[in-house]
């Protein structure tokens, strides 16, 4: 816990002013260092002792950037915390430091943009928190980690309360900050508005609940938004379906300092360069894999499930889980190029911050108010195409029982078309953060309908779900392989006659398969093998379309 306290005679406000100035300035240089020696590690210090304000403003002019060790992080991005808290919470606050600002005797510390409501000076400090916390491959790998939410995680803390929060989400400068910023932000409001997530945790408070609404109304608009950015560039389709044009909200370009902005780049295109050359492939999972952990989340995060029928929605969630991995699509996700670490990051954390705050405002469900609001928010999701196999067949399934509740349906529908993209993917956290929107969908269409009857119809629908759910045991006691399979050749060899030969065959198989080395699997299909996997209805029949199969799954 970080507690900023400062006391201001009245007869130097505009001088205490300044000084906090040059304190924020200081904090928002503050880098991480790379071999840094001691000394210099630890020069940050800001000392006032009453001097004239131009002295110690003119230390800044010469200031470049001060460094940090990795210990000292922690604290600094828990006092940045408590800043940023404070100036969300005080516009005038802000106001004022703006207009001390521009009454500097030299030049102004920080950037003024009339249309940014005062925010530039708040947005250089998440600048600083973005740079401290995200700032190399294990600060990556940690941030990327924390992109699906996890109950074991939920008692972080956070400086920023849930007002603040809400503020730092919806002010005008985000929608136009470079999206790994952004996502960095959403994760930030996502982790602050988890606490007490838990479906047996009840709140009556009714501010609590207009912030979670609100925030899921702006989880909404800007999840629309980045998919909408996917295809277009100059304009977005909000929630309500209309376009926004973002030559009307101020640039980030404009209320940031220059030399801040280009570092962010050059911090940014760092980061993708590790996502591209590494990091992905060691983020990649095989879908036997992916299948496991997704039912592990769920089971890890079963608090946030009704009570009431918490069995249905388990059973609903592991057959749409094992559906959605077996569907072949037409459609990829990014995930090459510069952009592509910007995007899934953006994508995970709206996905993440959608689910928090969703299944947060469902405890207020019992006011009339809270349902239209909800339902209002999501009327977007008519607007998205019903394209996927997943979501045909789950629409043909929903027609057999019509409801006036169709803009739940519909979100379901997409999320679901989503899911099977996600794991596509071969993330992790990307799927997880999918099927946690989906969790919460669930706990609003049982309250919506007052029973779980779709749910159990969409669940029990297909009799291969049995011999799926089956499949998975196979998984668990499998010996030598994550994934089962089955490579079978009809031709006839000498080494095939002999147990031990033929085991040392699957085995060569199965870890060629976990160190996805595709020539070494390869080298073990015979021309007419049949290659069978317990959770695909059919097998896959010869050398190159296993081989074909094979590939997608290691290489997607």
């Amino acid at each position: 816990m970080v507690t900023l306290t400062i006391c201001v005679d009245q007869q130097h406000l505009l001088e205490s002013g300044r000084f906090l100035l040059l304190v924020f300035k200081k904090l928002s240089l503050l880098e991480v260092a790379e071999n840094a020696d001691f000394e210099r590690t630890f020069s940050c210090q800001c000392m006032h002792s009453g001097e004239i304000a131009s002295d110690y403003f003119a230390e800044v002019a010469s200031l470049s950037s001060l460094e940090l060790f990795d210990t000292c992080i922690p604290s600094i991005t828990a006092l940045l915390e408590v800043i940023i808290d404070e100036l969300l919470v005080h516009g005038q606050l802000r106001k004022y430091l703006q207009i001390i600002d521009s009454f500097s005797p030299n030049k102004c510390l920080f950037k003024v943009n009339a249309n940014s409501g005062n925010f530039g000076l708040m947005m250089e400090m998440i600048c600083s928190h973005f740079s401290l916390s995200i700032s190399g491959e294990v600060a990556l790998k940690q941030f990327l980690n924390t992109l699906a939410w996890a109950h074991s995680n939920s008692s972080t803390s956070s400086a920023l309360g849930i007002i603040p929060a809400k503020t730092l989400l919806q002010n005008p400068i985000m929608p136009s900050s470079p999206k790994l910023l952004q996502a960095h932000i959403v994760s930030l409001v996502a982790d602050v508005i988890s606490v007490g997530i838990n479906h047996e945790t009840r709140t009556t408070d009714p501010m609590l609940i207009d912030c979670y609404l609100s925030i899921f109304e702006s989880s909404v608009i800007l999840y629309t938004q980045h998919m909408s950015d996917l295809k277009t560039e100059n304009c977005t389709a909000d929630a309500r379906g209309s376009l926004v044009d973002k030559s009307l909200q101020p640039s980030f370009e404009s209320c940031i300092d220059s030399g801040k902005s280009e570092k962010l780049s050059q911090m940014i295109t760092a980061l993708n360069n590790l996502w591209n050359s590494n990091l992905r492939r060691e983020f990649f999972e095989i879908e036997s894999e992916l299948i496991l952990s997704s039912m592990d989340y769920v089971q890890q995060n079963v608090c946030i499930i009704d009570t009431t029928c918490r069995d249905e929605i388990l059973s609903f969630l592991k057959y749409m889980i094992l559906r959605a991995a077996n569907d072949v699509n037409d459609m990829k996700l990014p995930h090459d190029g510069d952009t592509s670490l910007q995007d899934i990051c953006l994508l995970a954390s709206l996905l993440m911050l959608m689910s928090n705050s969703l299944i947060q405002a469902l405890k207020g469900i019992s006011n009339l108010k809270v349902y239209d609001i909800i339902a209002g928010s999501i009327t977007c999701f008519k607007e998205f195409n019903i394209r996927f196999p997943i979501q045909k067949f789950s629409q043909s399934l929903m027609e057999r029982n019509p409801t006036s509740h169709t803009e739940s349906r519909l979100m379901l529908l997409h999320f679901l078309g989503l899911l099977s993209l996600c794991f596509d993917s071969g993330l992790g956290f990307l799927v997880k953060s999918c099927i946690l929107v989906i969790m919460g969908l669930c706990n609003l269409l049982v309250t919506e309908e007052g029973s779980v009857d779709l749910l159990r119809l969409l669940a029990e629908a297909d009799p291969r779900s049995l011999s799926m759910e089956r499949s998975l045991t196979v998984y668990k006691e499998a010996f030598v392989c994550r994934y089962p399979s089955q490579v079978v050749s009809s031709s006839s060899s000498p080494s095939s006659s002999l147990d031990s030969s033929a085991s040392d065959v699957v085995r060569k198989f199965y870890d060629g398969i976990n160190s996805r080395n595709l020539s070494t699997v390869v080298d073990l299909i015979a021309q007419d093998c049949v290659y069978e996997n317990l959770v695909f209805p059919q097998p896959f029949v010869g050398r190159k379309v296993s081989t074909y199969r094979i590939n997608n799954l290691l290489f997607p």
